[in-house]
């Protein structure tokens, strides 16, 4: 056996040892976001498009706080609804809309979708006033495992209320919920909100919102690996997932949206498998036949 074959049989022999102890990782649980597209909710729609995203949400999957009097749980078209009392105020005026609206399930051009890609519900939340953190306990992750936070976000604004605005999610892994300062896109302090503290924290991309428009849906992707110093490398925790809306100025009122929030492992566990697979043909179909 010359000692081409042998090197290459050892660095696949390494590599499938390295791929499956992975796959044997990342397969002791697979840790998965409960209502991660907001379909299921714990109270009937105001005027048939808004919920009560307190009310809604709570139980469900998620947890937020009672202040958090200006996130809104939507239904599809119920973002550029016109403010009605019924309505309870969502999104106020609605989000802008250069066109008036004939239906609001089937927007016409220039207005903002009636939904996300991901379809039905979906989550608007105010970014620069009485922000607090909308999380959930995901359980199953692995210590030194990286995974991907995926999840669609848009950005609207209060209509007749002229400014450009920005709004971007602020998403958490890992650390404990607590009450204190959050600093906004603009460098403003914001008192008394509530944020996840001691975690590994991403921001999605930075939408900008030109004056009485809005940012259509946009997929973003978040990496993040699980640590905890009280463990060790592959024992399984819970840790929290949070979403923080921030944005700028207060007093344009700027809104983040969102929906489809989903987690994976990377990389995924089939994945891998897939590799192991390609590689041991690879290894058995170069080994030569022996003579008679």
């Amino acid at each position: 056996m010359n000692k081409q074959l042998i090197s290459s049989k050892l660095a696949i022999t390494a590599f499938l040892t390295i791929a499956l102890s992975t796959v044997s990782l990342s397969v002791k649980a697979l840790p998965t976001v409960v209502n991660g597209s907001f379909e299921v909710t714990n109270s009937t729609p105001l005027n048939a498009k808004f919920y009560d995203a307190t009310a809604g949400l709570s139980g469900s999957g998620w947890t937020i706080s009672n202040a958090a009097i200006y996130t809104f749980l939507e239904a599809p078209g119920g973002a550029t609804l016109a403010f009605e009392p019924a309505n309870q105020g969502s999104l106020y005026s609605g989000i802008g809309c250069p066109h008036p609206l004939v239906n609001p399930l089937l927007p016409p051009a220039g207005c903002f979708p009636a939904t996300s890609p991901d379809k039905g519900n979906f989550v608007v939340s105010d970014a620069a006033a009485a922000l607090n953190v909308m999380w959930q306990t995901l359980s199953g992750l692995i210590v030194g495992q990286s995974y991907n936070v995926t999840f669609w976000q848009a950005a609207g604004q209060q209509f007749g209320y002229p400014g450009t605005t920005t709004e971007q999610w602020r998403v958490s892994l890992g650390g404990t919920v607590v009450v204190g300062t959050v600093q906004l896109s603009d460098g403003t302090n914001l008192g008394n909100s509530s944020f996840v503290s001691g975690s590994e924290v991403h921001n999605s991309d930075l939408m900008t919102t030109p004056n009485g428009s809005f940012i259509d849906w946009n997929f973003q992707t978040l990496k993040f690996t699980v640590q905890d110093p009280n463990l060790n490398t592959g024992d399984t925790t819970s840790q929290i997932l949070g979403f923080l809306s921030i944005g700028g100025p207060g007093g344009v009122p700027p809104f983040s949206l969102l929906d489809g929030v989903s987690i994976a492992a990377v990389p995924e566990p089939e994945t891998l498998t897939l590799i192991a697979i390609g590689l041991l043909s690879l290894l058995f179909s170069r080994r030569k036949p022996q003579r008679a």
